[in-house]
């Protein structure tokens, strides 16, 4: 990883792309937690500082880097109920065209790994083909 280059709203980012899935909950408690404990399996998610002072970790700075995330409309909520983000495939292939391309090899495994555990807790039934998505922006 390149310090200079990658932003914890980077993180954030690529952590919803490999979740492979249209829409995550938005449920901050659930969320939080699974990102808590995906930094078992991604070095890179210590850069989120974590209070465990209530019912369920909390991280402000993570709450910050994903506030970023959806002011740069790589996520956006769904309209009406406000329980889910979307991931549509136009961020994907920003994603994967912009922002994958700034981690190495193993960050993004590692990447892919938390992600796992983020879709675990928090993902939908419907899965979009991560790789798909990856070809398509390195193809152009």
């Amino acid at each position: 990883m390149n310090p200079a280059k990658v932003t914890p709203s980077d993180i954030v980012a690529s952590l919803m792309f490999y979740t492979g899935t249209r829409f995550i909950l938005a449920d901050p408690h659930k969320l939080h937690n699974a990102v808590f404990v995906a930094k078992k399996v991604c070095p890179l998610l210590d850069t989120f500082q974590f209070s465990a002072r209530g019912v369920s970790p909390i991280s402000r700075s993570f709450d910050e880097a994903l506030g970023i995330v959806k002011l740069s409309r790589i996520i956006r909520m769904e309209n009406t109920d406000y329980e889910r983000y979307i991931i549509d495939n136009e961020a994907r292939q920003y994603v994967a065209s912009e922002v994958l391309p700034r981690f190495t090899s193993d960050e993004k495994e590692s990447l892919a790994r938390a992600a796992a555990i983020i879709r675990e807790v928090c993902g939908g039934a419907d899965p979009v083909p991560v790789e798909a998505c990856e070809a398509a922006a390195v193809n152009g």
